[in-house]
């Protein structure tokens, strides 16, 4: 089986904060069943409650008929459906070179490794700020460019994307590793078999679903109906709605 460390890329727009660090990048918003964290100094999973803060580092877990929503700072929130594991990375800055963009906009990234599971995620878009917002998956990339979307990931399926908001560029391309050689930094590619002739992209628009393969070999892109039997689904759109998260 081919395998790779790959990215989910969202560019949109965020409102700083530059206590993110000290406050986490976010608040457990809502729990369902049983979920735990593992802080990024830590060893053990603990319990994790209403309230409770997310750090950087930090691997999320959910159980069993469990689910979890994580709000961000901006408001973009995050939910884990029973049985996902993630680890939460985020960097914030203003810019290259910790200044200000050009257009004195600050820019955000907030990074998450899906390891395993299921993830529905709702960007908030707040005017004159940048922010990245990036779910990377062991087999697929993709640059999304709209508000709501699911992510599915196992290892003998693949990676799955549902945009239900935007568009979605979805790739295969391989993410490469920086290792220190000395004094030099040399990019060095990850365990990845797809040579560049292979990389494919597409764009996927609003109601439509692209899968990469386990093999890391791309699907076509195909539309998709809001399912009848779906609990997840249908709870998130509801949960969205009540929320006034459209």
């Amino acid at each position: 089986m081919r395998g790779h460390w790959s990215w989910i890329v969202v560019v949109l727009l965020c409102v700083p904060n530059v206590h993110a660090e000290a406050q986490g990048v976010g608040q457990v918003s809502l729990v369902e069943g049983s979920a735990s964290v593992q802080r990024a100094k830590g060893k053990a999973f603990v319990d994790l409650k209403l309230g409770d803060s997310i750090y950087k580092g930090d691997r999320v877990r959910t159980a069993e008929k469990s689910r979890l929503e994580i709000r961000f700072h901006d408001g973009s929130i995050l939910r884990l459906a029973a049985n996902t594991q993630i680890k939460m990375r985020y960097v914030q800055k203003q810019g290259q070179g910790r200044k200000k963009a050009a257009s004195g906009a600050f820019k955000k990234k907030i990074k998450i490794k899906l390891i395993l599971g299921k993830l529905w995620s709702v960007v908030n878009r707040s005017l004159g700020h940048e922010e990245h917002f990036s779910i990377q998956t062991a087999n697929a990339v993709a640059g999304v460019r709209g508000t709501k979307f699911q992510t599915t990931y196992a290892k003998a399926q693949g990676t799955g994307v549902k945009v239900y908001a935007g568009k979605v560029l979805v790739s295969n391309k391989p993410i490469y590793a920086q290792k220190t050689k000395g004094n030099k930094r040399v990019q060095v590619a990850g365990p990845a078999e797809i040579t560049k002739q292979e990389w494919n992209e597409i764009v996927a628009a609003a109601m439509e679903q692209v899968r990469v393969l386990a093999d890391g070999s791309m699907g076509k892109k195909k539309p998709f109906a809001l399912a009848k039997n779906d609990p997840w689904e249908s709870w998130n759109l509801a949960r969205d709605k009540g929320q006034g998260l459209h």
